[in-house]
């Protein structure tokens, strides 16, 4: 928990040993074996969801956040009734292949962006452990 939201990891997650962002005010949680991970970035509000949802993908694409090689299409969800978009990428972590998950999440208090990663060969393994951990996301009032 960062204070500002929570998600519910399964056994064999906890908290991250390592700040992969060395951001203080994200949540950041991982498998014991550290191929799996999670974090959770609150984001101001401002402009509405449909922009700022269009703002990450264009700095996804771009490779402005992260180094991606493939960014898919909008994936609209709703996640604990909150709007939500969600792409699925290909990127490098630290000389690993991985795929990951950047879900864009509206909150009452700010945007979220919420992204789970793992290595691309991991991906069939993980896919599912990480999207509930993802669909388990609550902003704390």
């Amino acid at each position: 928990m960062d204070g500002k939201s929570q998600v519910t990891v399964p056994d064999g997650w906890g908290m991250s040993p390592q700040n992969v962002w060395g951001k203080g005010e994200t949540l950041q949680v991982a498998d014991s074996g550290g191929a799996g991970n999670l974090m959770i970035a609150p984001q101001p509000k401002r402009g509405d969801f449909a922009t700022f949802a269009q703002n990450v993908r264009a700095n996804l694409v771009s490779g402005r956040v992260i180094r991606t090689s493939h960014v898919s299409e909008d994936r609209p969800l709703s996640i604990a009734g909150r709007a939500a978009v969600q792409w699925e990428l290909t990127t490098t972590n630290n000389g690993t292949d991985a795929v990951g998950w950047m879900t864009a999440v509206a909150g009452d208090n700010s945007y979220y962006l919420v992204f789970g990663w793992t290595s691309t060969g991991r991906a069939a393994t993980d896919v599912e452990t990480i999207q509930n951990i993802v669909l388990s996301f609550r902003e704390l009032p």
